[in-house]
């Protein structure tokens, strides 16, 4: 999985890379376990979603080479 910032290109030179699929829930509390309580969705690049930038819930399956984006 890589970061994205809303407006700006994702980064890819620092991926955060999971043993197993993880949820957006998941991959938010990796980053910080305070932040869970406040997103609300996440926009998703990649295999796991049928169009880039596609809003998905905090219970998507997040798939390899995913990119995301949090919203809070």
């Amino acid at each position: 999985m890589s970061e994205k910032k809303a407006g700006k290109e994702p980064d890819m030179k620092e991926p955060i890379i999971f043993r197993k699929r993880v949820t957006v829930t998941d991959a938010c509390r990796w980053i910080h376990g305070d932040l869970v309580a406040k997103l609300e969705y996440a926009k998703v690049w990649g295999r796991s979603v049928k169009h880039d930038g596609q809003r998905v819930g905090t219970d998507w399956q997040l798939a390899d080479g995913d990119i995301v984006e949090l919203h809070f």
